[in-house]
Protein backbone atom coordinates (compact mmCIF):
# COMPACT_ATOMS: atom_id res chain seq x y z
CA UNK A 1 0.00 0.00 0.00
CA UNK A 2 2.82 2.41 0.83
CA UNK A 3 4.27 1.93 -2.66
CA UNK A 4 0.86 2.50 -4.24
CA UNK A 5 0.35 5.73 -2.31
CA UNK A 6 3.93 6.82 -3.03
CA UNK A 7 3.38 6.23 -6.74
CA UNK A 8 0.13 8.18 -6.59
CA UNK A 9 1.78 11.18 -4.97
CA UNK A 10 5.21 11.11 -6.60
CA UNK A 11 4.07 9.67 -9.93
CA UNK A 12 1.55 12.47 -10.46
CA UNK A 13 3.92 15.28 -9.54
CA UNK A 14 3.80 18.04 -12.12
CA UNK A 15 6.50 20.08 -10.48
CA UNK A 16 9.66 19.26 -8.64
CA UNK A 17 9.86 21.04 -5.34
CA UNK A 18 7.09 21.96 -2.95
CA UNK A 19 3.46 21.61 -3.89
CA UNK A 20 1.46 20.14 -6.74
CA UNK A 21 -2.18 19.22 -7.34
CA UNK A 22 -3.35 15.64 -7.82
CA UNK A 23 -6.72 13.98 -8.16
CA UNK A 24 -7.87 10.47 -7.62
CA UNK A 25 -11.10 8.65 -8.24
CA UNK A 26 -12.10 5.09 -8.65
CA UNK A 27 -15.53 3.55 -8.61
CA UNK A 28 -15.96 4.76 -5.04
CA UNK A 29 -19.26 6.10 -3.88
CA UNK A 30 -19.69 9.61 -2.56
CA UNK A 31 -19.90 8.40 1.04
CA UNK A 32 -16.60 6.52 0.68
CA UNK A 33 -14.91 9.67 -0.66
CA UNK A 34 -16.17 11.56 2.40
CA UNK A 35 -14.92 8.82 4.75
CA UNK A 36 -11.45 8.96 3.19
CA UNK A 37 -11.36 12.75 3.51
CA UNK A 38 -12.60 12.59 7.11
CA UNK A 39 -9.85 10.14 8.03
CA UNK A 40 -7.02 12.32 6.73
CA UNK A 41 -5.24 14.13 9.54
CA UNK A 42 -2.78 16.39 7.72
CA UNK A 43 -4.54 18.03 4.77
CA UNK A 44 -7.18 20.64 5.47
CA UNK A 45 -10.57 20.03 3.84
CA UNK A 46 -10.96 23.21 1.78
CA UNK A 47 -11.06 24.23 -1.88
CA UNK A 48 -8.18 26.73 -1.56
CA UNK A 49 -6.75 28.92 1.11
CA UNK A 50 -3.91 30.38 -0.96
CA UNK A 51 -1.38 29.04 1.55
CA UNK A 52 1.33 26.41 1.59
CA UNK A 53 -0.52 23.68 3.47
CA UNK A 54 -1.91 20.53 1.87
CA UNK A 55 -5.62 20.64 1.07
CA UNK A 56 -8.26 18.14 0.00
CA UNK A 57 -11.60 18.86 -1.63
CA UNK A 58 -14.33 17.31 -3.74
CA UNK A 59 -14.62 19.37 -6.94
CA UNK A 60 -18.26 18.29 -7.36
CA UNK A 61 -19.02 20.23 -4.15
CA UNK A 62 -16.58 23.12 -4.62
CA UNK A 63 -15.05 24.35 -7.89
CA UNK A 64 -17.56 22.57 -10.14
CA UNK A 65 -20.69 22.80 -7.98
CA UNK A 66 -22.51 24.98 -10.53
CA UNK A 67 -21.74 22.58 -13.41
CA UNK A 68 -24.67 20.23 -14.12
CA UNK A 69 -23.98 16.58 -13.15
CA UNK A 70 -24.09 15.39 -16.78
CA UNK A 71 -21.46 17.94 -17.81
CA UNK A 72 -19.29 17.08 -14.80
CA UNK A 73 -19.50 13.40 -15.73
CA UNK A 74 -18.48 14.20 -19.32
CA UNK A 75 -15.49 16.09 -17.92
CA UNK A 76 -14.52 13.14 -15.70
CA UNK A 77 -15.49 14.93 -12.49
CA UNK A 78 -17.52 12.38 -10.57
CA UNK A 79 -18.99 12.76 -7.11
CA UNK A 80 -16.26 10.49 -5.74
CA UNK A 81 -13.37 12.58 -7.10
CA UNK A 82 -11.00 13.82 -4.41
CA UNK A 83 -8.56 16.59 -5.28
CA UNK A 84 -5.48 16.94 -3.12
CA UNK A 85 -3.22 19.94 -3.38
CA UNK A 86 0.07 18.86 -1.83
CA UNK A 87 1.83 21.50 0.19
CA UNK A 88 5.09 21.71 2.07
CA UNK A 89 4.47 18.98 4.65
CA UNK A 90 6.77 15.98 4.78
CA UNK A 91 6.12 13.63 1.86
CA UNK A 92 6.52 10.65 4.20
CA UNK A 93 3.91 12.07 6.60
CA UNK A 94 1.46 12.71 3.75
CA UNK A 95 2.02 9.24 2.28
CA UNK A 96 1.46 7.60 5.68
CA UNK A 97 -1.65 9.73 6.31
CA UNK A 98 -3.17 8.92 2.93
CA UNK A 99 -2.36 5.24 3.38
CA UNK A 100 -4.09 5.17 6.78
CA UNK A 101 -7.14 6.93 5.35
CA UNK A 102 -7.41 4.45 2.49
CA UNK A 103 -7.18 1.28 4.59
CA UNK A 104 -9.15 2.28 7.70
Amino acid sequence: LRQLVTNLIVGNSILTGAGFPMCGESDIKTNIAMLIMDRLEIPIVAPSLGGVESLVSRPSLTSHLAVPPQERAALGIGDGLIRMSVGIESADDLIDDLGRALVS
